[in-house]
Order: C-alpha cells, then structure tokens, then sequence
C-alpha cells in the first residue's frame, strides 16, 4: 500500500509474483483446464450401408457371376452401440456354397469424461510394439483418444514467464511467429506449441509498454507418438480363438488369447 498525501490517494500494488499463475493455450485463449461445449450422442441413432456388385465373364467362361451384396450397419441406444456386418452371395453356376454369411458383430460403450471405450462380441483390439493380433470373441477395455479430440495427449511444451508490467508477448517457433498476446502483470504458463515433428527451436519475445526487449529461448524435440505426462495408453482383450465360415464365425472354447498393454 501506497500512501500519496500530495494528492490524497491510496494505491495497492500487488507484486506479480502475488499473483495467481495462469495457464494459456496458444490459439485458443482459454485455460488449459477449459474444454469446448460439445454436443452429446442422441438417444437414439444408427446408420446402415449397402452395397451391391454382380460382373458377367466374357471368353470361355462368359455368363453372369452370381450376385454379392454387403451390409454395415450400426443404431446406438442410451450410449451403447450395436454394429455388424452381413453378407450375401448369390446361386452361382459352379455350385459355390451361396446364402447369407455374417460377420463381426459387437456392442460398444463410450465413456468420453474417461476415454475409455468398452468392447464386447468379435472385438477390434488395438496394438501396440511387437504384438499381433488374432481374430477372437471376448471382452476389452482400452484409452481412445478420439473421444475427446479437443485434448491434446502428446507433449505440447511449457515455459513459465513473469511478467512486471503491461506487455505484448510474441511466440516464434522455428522462426516463424505463431502468436501474439497482450497480457496484464503476472505469472502465466504457456503450452500447446504448435510444433512441428523432429526439433523445435522456440522463442518468446516479450515487449513492455516502454519497448524494453526480453527474449527467452528453449528448444523442443517433438514427436507425436510420445505421451505427454501424466498421460496413458492402454488395452487390455480377452476371450477365444475365432475364424470366419461360410456362415458366420467359429468360436475354439479351448483356447483362450490374452492381449494388452499398457504405456
């Protein structure tokens, strides 16, 4: 507290390292703890795709090939999902087994606040390394980073800057300014570079409101198949051995695969 007897005030000045560090996103504007409004699933919904084919021969063989017909489709309920795949092959002149086939068929649950999606049926497990993947019926649970594509999951970078007085903040990365923002007195955290694969050199050029010139310089390895901390990807599957028929899938009670990891 600042008292001026001369012109009868009284000024509070509150030191920047007093003030409450922010967190900014470059681009955006917002924390980084602030998400979008986003629209939710309808309660109900679905979809379906058909698609048909039929060739005729020409030479030796010449005639009509039978008829194929392909069907996708999927119809969410309350948040959980039902999608299969079906097909059709028509009487053919060689005697080819004919008739209707189904394929996968699955039910899926989301949890977007979690990123989890939840799996039950012929599952499409992801992967990871090494592993393999083989055809089976079962259960899995596994991190999808789709469902919340607002949210960055990969290292974005983050410097810390204190700021005295009123100043325009310039952000250069690899020469090239990125962003610019006028920000009040304070501590503030910027994050979200947008980096671009392999090294980075990044710069903040910060302008006060005398022109006094301060520039930091860190440098930034980027790469997009790294997590950012505090981050985590996984999936875990279980179930049976399956194979694809003429009719559908056969399913070996006898033996049970496991697949998971976790980074």
């Amino acid at each position: 507290l600042e008292y001026d007897g001369t012109q009868l005030s009284l000024r509070l000045i509150i030191p920047a390292e007093a003030r409450q560090r922010v967190d900014l996103r470059l681009g955006t504007g917002r924390s980084a703890t602030s998400e979008p409004t986003t629209l939710g699933p309808a309660t109900l919904s679905g979809y379906a795709n058909f698609r048909a084919a039929r060739e005729y021969l020409a030479g030796t063989r010449q005639g009509w090939e039978p008829i194929v017909l392909d069907m996708d489709g999927a119809v969410t309920f309350l948040g959980t999902t039902i999608e299969g795949v079906a097909n059709y092959r028509g009487p053919s002149r060689t005697g080819v087994d004919s008739g209707w086939s189904l394929g996968d068929v699955r039910l899926v649950h989301d949890l977007p606040a979690s990123r989890l999606r939840l799996s039950a049926g012929d599952i499409a497990y992801g992967l990871d390394g090494f592993q393999g993947f083989r055809r089976l019926g079962g259960i899995s649970i596994g991190r999808d980073f789709g469902l919340q594509p607002y949210r960055s999951s990969t290292p974005s970078g983050l410097t810390s800057v204190t700021l005295d007085r009123r100043s325009r903040v310039d952000v250069m990365v690899n020469g090239q300014r990125v962003e610019s923002l006028t920000l009040a007195p304070g501590q503030y955290n910027v994050r979200d570079f947008p980096f671009a694969s392999g090294p980075n050199d990044v710069s903040l050029r910060i302008t006060d409101e005398v022109g006094r010139l301060q520039i930091l310089n860190f440098p930034f390895v980027y790469d997009a198949t790294v997590l950012g901390q505090g981050e985590h990807d996984f999936q875990y599957a279980v179930g049976f051995a399956a194979t694809p028929t003429a009719r559908g899938r056969k399913y070996y009670k006898d033996q049970p695969i496991g697949s998971l990891y976790h980074a």
